[in-house]
């Protein structure tokens, strides 16, 4: 149901923290380079501020599968945005995440500069 949603968007971004404990400090991860839609999933990234972006064409987080992946090779570019700890919602980092995706929608043109 989510991914039909997302086939319709213009870009998509990924947003949770991890499932299993742990601390992500804030980091954007893009799809795989290989896929038709990457040069738009990444044009986000100059002004998103997430401060790490892991930029790979192997490993967990750039599998068939993963909903950055999926998105991107169905046209709508989206990379996934991982923050804070899992099961927590933390103030400092409900901050950062927000700042971060109004940046990527404010360069997106959603959003006035």
């Amino acid at each position: 149901m989510l991914f039909s949603l997302i086939r319709g968007c213009d870009a998509a971004i990924d947003v949770h923290t991890p499932t299993r404990g742990g601390r992500y400090v804030p980091i954007t991860i893009l799809p795989h380079p290989s896929l038709p839609a990457y040069d738009r999933a990444d044009c986000p990234r100059p002004g998103f501020g997430s401060g790490w972006i892991m930029a790979t064409d192997q490993g967990m987080y750039v599998r068939d599968g993963i909903l950055c992946v999926e998105a991107t090779r169905a046209a709508c570019p989206a990379f996934t945005f991982e923050i804070g700890e899992g099961g927590r919602v933390e103030e400092a980092a409900t901050e950062t995440g927000t700042r971060c995706v109004l940046n990527a929608m404010r360069h997106l043109g959603m959003l006035p500069p």
